[in-house]
């Protein structure tokens, strides 16, 4: 993890300019592949891991590589388009002239080539297997350093250039001591924190508009398309719940109340404010609470259990996660918590209590953080 120091922060005028030249970036913009969004999605992630990051300090590309393989994961697979009538057949998408074993998968550039990071995700995935949560250390490791020197090829120092001026927009970073390393401009990385939402709505939207036209008339501008490209996080969540029963019991995480049944996962982190599976924010949960949470941040006393629970029996965890192949990391998840709730407690948000209960964020989030932050 990068050295961090205390939490950075961006004034009035900074928070304008950046939103300023985001719109301007994904208006002017020239893109020729989805690389340019998966990269703003990277930076956005990235940071809500590293809200204390000394922004002086250059970040490298490999820094940025793992968001590249788990935006484009999923997407290496044929998405097949429903019948428009009851009475036809599901089709495939169509592939690109000359690509071959691409069929189905969906078209995510202009050239005549497949895209490099793509290519090396797919044959990863045909070797390596589908689940991308199998893959060991080594393995992620090997494959984040190929697509990092792609990333530094394409679209590392192209993203800031718009077609209305010569000169990138420098808004976001420059360069480093090389061109594998990036320095953030002063004031981005809480900039990118406090409009996380943003960002993430903004990007895929412009990625998902790419893609119908690279794709043509094939594809419906749906849900249908957009749930493909984005997963939601929750297809697969049930396989957790064993070991999540096995340090929690037969108690909801939130009200503590017996489960009846066998319970839902919850992600305490929401995944729509927190898209990333991390074992340590799983909780087992009544479907109403789930429900109620919904994508509200938790309560501080439901954060301040959710901290003890992670620190106090974290080797438990991580032996369950081991075993089950679940990744895990505390301290990044942790970091991810600290940035959550610092932006909503300088919002003035609330935090959700129970049932339509919700409690403004006061200091004590800051406090209950601290008291569970992970070694360095």
């Amino acid at each position: 993890m990068a050295a961090e120091t205390s939490k950075s922060t961006s004034s009035a005028e900074e928070q304008a300019r950046f939103l300023k030249n985001l719109q301007l970036l994904l208006a002017d913009g020239e893109y020729v592949s989805t690389y340019k969004f998966a990269l703003l999605l990277a930076l956005k992630r990235w940071a809500i891991e590293h809200p204390l990051h000394d922004e002086r300090i250059a970040i490298d590309a490999a820094d940025l590589a793992p968001y590249f393989v788990e935006l484009y994961w999923p997407q290496i697979v044929p998405f097949r388009v429903r019948p428009s009538d009851a009475a036809g057949t599901s089709q495939a998408a169509a592939p690109r002239e000359g690509w071959p074993g691409w069929k189905g998968v969906l078209v995510q550039e202009r050239g005549k080539q497949a895209p490099r990071v793509l290519s090396l995700i797919s044959e990863a995935r045909r070797r390596l297997g589908s689940d991308l949560r199998k893959l060991t250390p080594q393995e992620l490791q090997r494959l984040c350093g190929a697509i990092a020197r792609s990333i530094v090829d394409m679209p590392l120092w192209k993203l800031q250039r718009v077609r209305t001026s010569d000169e990138p927009l420098h808004f976001l970073y420059r360069q480093g001591a090389t061109k594998r390393q990036v320095r953030f401009e002063r004031g981005v990385i809480p900039c990118l924190v406090a409009f996380a939402p943003l960002v993430e709505d903004l990007v895929r939207s412009a990625w998902l508009r790419f893609v119908i036209r690279c794709n043509g008339s094939l594809l419906p501008e749906s849900a249908e398309l957009e749930g493909f490209l984005f997963p939601d996080g929750r297809a697969s969540l049930d396989v957790w719940r064993p070991a999540l029963r096995d340090v929690q019991g037969d108690q909801c995480f939130y009200c503590n109340g017996r489960l009846q049944n066998a319970g839902v996962v919850d992600h305490f982190l929401p995944w729509a404010r927190y898209p990333r599976d991390l074992g340590q924010n799983f909780v087992l949960a009544h479907s109403t609470c789930n429900g109620a949470k919904s994508d509200h941040l938790a309560a501080e006393e439901h954060l301040q259990r959710w901290c003890a629970r992670n620190t106090e029996r974290s080797a438990e965890l991580v032996a369950h996660f081991a075993d089950d192949g679940l990744p895990q990391h505390w301290p990044t998840l942790w970091s991810a918590a600290w940035s959550l709730y610092s932006n909503a407690a300088d919002a003035g948000a609330s935090g959700w209590v129970k049932s339509t209960q919700f409690a403004l964020l006061g200091p004590d989030w800051r406090r209950i953080l601290e008291d569970h932050r992970p070694a360095a």
